[in-house]
């Protein structure tokens, strides 16, 4: 099996199809900890448990005086 966008090959189309969607650029896995996104779930769980992601997302917060 065979990309078409990058002539990429794979013993199974189940891997094939897998592959395809990078080329989406569609990421709609996130990180709550730091708001890194992925294509694959299995990418943010590694993100996340392996990496250990320790960075939190910077947000500002307006103090009223």
């Amino acid at each position: 099996y065979k990309c078409p966008t990058c002539n990429q090959s794979f013993s199974r189309n189940h891997d094939l199809k897998r592959h395809v969607k990078i080329h989406s650029g569609v990421k709609p896995h996130q990180c709550q900890r730091c708001g890194k996104r992925f294509g694959r779930s299995d990418a943010l769980k590694r993100h996340s448990l392996v990496k250990r992601c320790r960075n939190l997302r910077t947000t500002t917060t307006s103090i009223a005086s």
